[in-house]
């Protein structure tokens, strides 16, 4: 850094570095905090064609508040942030709301940066070199290695419009390619024409990914989903766009047929034609891969063999819920193991799923995502319907609304008494059902066949009083057909 302050011209870098050595040790051994005044005096001491320069003088002091002074009240300010924020409960609940907001928005913010990124470097590819940086450079870099960079700094810019799909859906594959991309770009900017500012902003858009490893936790094939038309509208718009660039940046230009081949230092339309084709190239190798991918599979309706596989991973699952699967109406989305399922309701243009997935807690989030996907496959819109809380921020990964309807109760049976004055509706209501002779026996499985028919007169009256008619999906109804053996188990709510 203090290197690039000071003002001397032709500064030799050996030399520099002794000095600044021999300084930084000086002041270390002087015990004083962080070797002020001791550095600066030694450094203006080693250095006698700079010694009383008011310019070096300000470069000294302009390296200890940027390298010192800036660091420290910069952390001084988190400091007295944090303490702020994790000591009133009111800004701790919104600092960590505001987290998980930010964590579910993440990907969908990545992806877009993502995108530009390819957009940054198919511009720079359609465009010329800035006047002066290649003579600069020819010095350096070879000519066929300058070529060479430009090519795959523009064919790196293709990929990062097609993987910013794959960011949003979180997928590992395409975060490990898109920073491998971004890599790519920097040192193609660089080595192509000089040019630090793309690589400066491709630098930014490494440090950002590099802290959000684990957000991309999904094993999923990159060509395993198809865009959608937004997508494709995007990128379409993204290759007439730099198309126009590249036609209006040399429009001064004749076009030959030996352009193509040209290879020069001053050859800034031949780089940008040859870029162009190996962009088109990119393009039909990708959409080809997306052609031969796998067709979509359509969800297997219930039937015998699939109601005994559900019967043994609702025996696993903690949530009486998982029951409702039992239900007539619904579909079945199983998880790639057959470990867990999605049940779900057909509408018109939506897949409604009943409560979250029945499935081990290691697979939830994949299990959702993949009947996500396939939603989207089937140009349907997804839905979940009663969900839990402790998994909301997944369904905010997919980029679904949250809507409350309602709240769950969950009563303690053996601590729940009449008694008490907050109890009193409950106890008028027991108190007016027992003086219409009502009351309330749990039965055997055994002998719920022989109650059916006492069972279908009160349904009957109840339909006919609200003049409606049996809910399937999300509530039980009276079946009057006799039902396989495992469906007769209770399904109280459990213990937890």
């Amino acid at each position: 850094m203090l290197f690039v302050l000071l003002p001397v011209p032709d500064l030799d870098a050996l030399r520099f570095f002794l000095n600044f050595l021999i300084a930084q040790l000086t002041g270390v051994l002087s015990q004083t905090s962080g070797g002020i005044g001791v550095f600066e005096s030694t450094y203006l001491v080693l250095s006698p064609s700079a010694q009383g320069t008011e310019l070096t003088f300000a470069a000294l002091v302009a390296f200890r508040l940027i390298y010192y002074i800036a660091p420290l009240f910069l952390a001084e300010f988190l400091l007295a942030l944090h303490e702020v924020v994790t000591a009133n409960p009111i800004t701790s609940h919104v600092f960590r709301a505001s987290l998980r907001w930010s964590t579910s928005l993440a990907p969908t913010l990545l992806a877009g940066i993502t995108f530009m990124a390819g957009v940054l470097l198919l511009v720079s590819g359609a465009t010329p070199a800035i006047p002066g940086r290649l003579e600069w450079l020819q010095d350096i870099v070879p000519l066929p290695l300058m070529e060479m960079s430009h090519f795959l700094g523009s064919v790196a810019g293709v990929l990062p419009l097609v993987l910013a799909r794959g960011i949003q859906r979180q997928l590992d594959a395409a975060y490990l390619l898109s920073v491998l991309l971004v890599i790519v770009g920097v040192v193609a900017s660089l080595l192509k024409g000089g040019d630090y500012e793309e690589a400066l902003v491709l630098g930014l858009i490494l440090l950002i990914f590099l802290p959000s490893r684990s957000l991309f936790y999904r094993k999923a094939s990159l060509f395993a989903d198809r865009f959608t038309p937004g997508w494709l509208l995007a990128i379409g718009a993204v290759f007439a766009a730099i198309t126009w660039i590249l036609l209006f940046s040399y429009k001064h230009m004749e076009y030959a047929g030996t352009e193509w081949w040209t290879f020069a230092l001053e050859g800034d339309i031949a780089r940008s034609l040859r870029a162009q084709v190996g962009i088109a190239c990119t393009c039909l190798l990708v959409g080809t891969m997306y052609l031969l991918r796998a067709g979509k599979s359509q969800p297997p309706a219930p039937e015998a063999g699939h109601l005994q596989q559900i019967d043994a991973i609702i025996v696993q699952s903690s949530e009486t819920q998982s029951n409702l699967a039992y239900l007539s109406g619904k579909h079945f989305f199983f998880s790639e193991g057959g470990s867990g399922f999605i049940m779900f309701g057909k509408g018109s243009r939506s897949w409604v799923s009943m409560g979250d997935p029945v499935c081990p807690q290691d697979e939830f989030a994949e299990l959702v995502w993949r009947f996500r996907e396939q939603c989207d496959r089937e140009g349907v819109h997804p839905v979940f319907y009663e969900v839990s809380k402790e998994h909301l921020y997944v369904y905010l990964e997919l980029g679904l609304t949250i809507l409350k309807l309602g709240e769950e109760a969950i009563v303690d049976l053996q601590r729940f008494s009449l008694e008490g004055a907050s109890r009193k509706n409950f106890r008028n209501t027991k108190n007016s059902l027992e003086k219409h002779g009502c009351s309330f026996s749990v039965h055997p499985a055994a002998e719920v066949k022989t109650l059916l028919p006492e069972l279908a007169v009160v349904s009957d009256s109840w339909l006919n009083h609200k003049n409606t008619r049996e809910k399937r999906f999300s509530l039980g109804f009276l079946m009057r057909t006799t039902l396989p053996t495992f469906q007769w188990r209770w399904c109280g709510r459990r213990e937890r």
